[in-house]
């Protein structure tokens, strides 16, 4: 007599798309990323809370926005008093593995908490940081869950480095979004971008450059895409959360045209967030959700109880009830750069551009500029952009077309949201490490 069998439980595969906009996600640019979406809840007004690396991941690990993690941008580790993400999952039972492509996630930032095995080999230096293509973190990353000690369910957390500067994908994916016969001097290279740059800021970047730029990133997008395709096919059925952990200027910011760190506008923070796995239906979403939300839905995926700091439980949204209990909540964006404006009397990012969302809302501050308050409106995001030049990340409007058509007295309503969420930010963060830990940080030029 043949006993039936119980499945296993689902693994569950948590991948960080770093600098990822929302607007190159399609069929032609990113086929396994679109065919995930087809079968699972698309996002399509997700927000990174920060334009930065560990800053943004810090948002996940904790279900907290910048205020409530204290993490201002890469170089700062996350707080050791915050519950995280990984140490809930491995208490659940789960095996942890991460895998990541750049040293903005390395240990010394504590994002290992929680993982048995935290995997940063990471073989390319680029001027002030060390990365991996691709490739080798796919390699990696099927080569851990081969040499797992047991059959336990994994829980796996992948990061892909590599649409981040410089665009210089391998071939075939470094022209293959280029004009036939481009022959200009964007190759890619930071010389070449901080010389768009700098043309951008006069005004007199020409149109060919600036659609090469947009080709190769997009290339490094595709070539992302194709890796990622490589490591779901060795996987079983997992529940699967894609996020990408901030986006890219790309020529749409007049004064910061290229890059990322300094705007919280729609180019920088609009972000993919996909979710797939068994009992997740296909659904398209156009609720506003932050990456601080992407900790408490990973739980519920894992069966594991319990929130994650402040963020919610995005499940709710893909059910049959389609977040009919969803409360609005706002949703705070703080820049993490430059420098120069922060101010050690008050909370490091204070004085860097901010914004709230709410609903289809956005209302901007810059106060180091004297800029703002600027309410614009993010559009219902369903349509996607065809990825062919890679703009108009959300249809974000001026503010001069959306002040006929705000609600009267809305733009008071999100500046005061936004004051009072500064008015409870905490005190300024020095950087607490060892002298050897801080001495390699700044060798890698995460702190001066």
């Amino acid at each position: 007599m043949l006993l039936a069998c119980t499945p296993p439980a689902p693994d569950v595969v948590l991948v960080s798309l770093d600098t990822t906009r929302a607007d190159v996600i399609d069929a032609e640019t990113t086929p396994t990323l679109w065919a995930l979406a087809a079968r699972g809840a698309r996002f399509t007004q997700a927000f990174a809370h920060a334009p930065t690396t560990l800053s943004s991941h810090a948002s996940v690990w904790t279900g907290q926005d910048p205020h409530g993690h204290r993490v201002p941008r890469n170089g700062y580790p996350l707080p050791a008093d915050l519950p995280v993400l990984p140490e809930r999952i491995a208490a659940a039972g789960f095996d942890t593995i991460g895998v990541i492509g750049a040293s903005a996630l390395a240990r010394p930032m504590g994002m290992d908490r929680g993982f048995r095995v935290w995997d940063e080999r990471l073989s390319h230096k680029h001027e002030h940081r060390y990365e991996a293509r691709a490739a080798e973190v796919t390699d990696r990353a099927i080569a851990r869950l081969a040499r797992r000690p047991s059959r336990t369910r994994a829980f796996l957390f992948v990061h892909y480095y590599d649409a981040h500067a410089p665009y210089d994908a391998p071939a075939p994916w470094t022209t293959r979004w280029s004009a036939p016969g481009y022959s200009g001097p964007f190759d890619g290279s930071r010389r070449a971008m901080t010389a768009l740059a700098d043309a951008s800021r006069l005004d007199i970047a020409a149109p060919a450059d600036i659609a090469e730029a947009r080709a190769r990133y997009r290339g490094e997008v595709s070539y992302i895409d194709a890796e990622l395709g490589r490591l779901l096919a060795t996987l079983e059925n997992p529940y699967v959360v894609v996020f990408g952990d901030h986006g890219e200027a790309l020529g749409d910011v007049a004064e910061r045209a290229w890059g990322h760190g300094p705007d919280v506008d729609a180019p920088a923070t609009h972000v993919p967030l996909i979710v797939v796995g068994p009992g997740v239906p296909a659904a398209v979403i156009d609720t506003p959700v932050a990456l601080s939300d992407v900790g408490a839905t990973v739980l519920r995926l894992a069966g594991v109880s319990g929130g994650l700091g402040a963020g919610r439980d995005l499940a709710p949204l893909w059910s049959e009830q389609r977040g009919e209990a969803w409360s609005d909540a706002p949703l705070y964006l703080e820049a993490t750069q430059p420098r120069e404006a922060e101010a050690a009397a008050a909370w490091n990012n204070l004085a860097m551009e901010r914004a709230v969302v709410r609903g289809p809302w956005m209302l901007l501050r810059a106060p180091w500029l004297g800029q703002g308050p600027t309410l614009t409106r993010v559009s219902g995001g369903s349509n996607v952009s065809n990825g062919s030049n890679v703009s108009n990340v959300s249809n974000v409007s001026s503010a001069s077309e959306v002040s006929d058509a705000a609600p009267a007295g809305l733009s008071a309503e999100l500046d005061a949201l936004l004051s009072a969420w500064d008015a409870a930010a905490p005190p300024w963060r020095d950087v607490r490490m060892s002298a050897e830990t801080t001495e390699g940080l700044k060798a890698l030029g995460y702190l001066e």
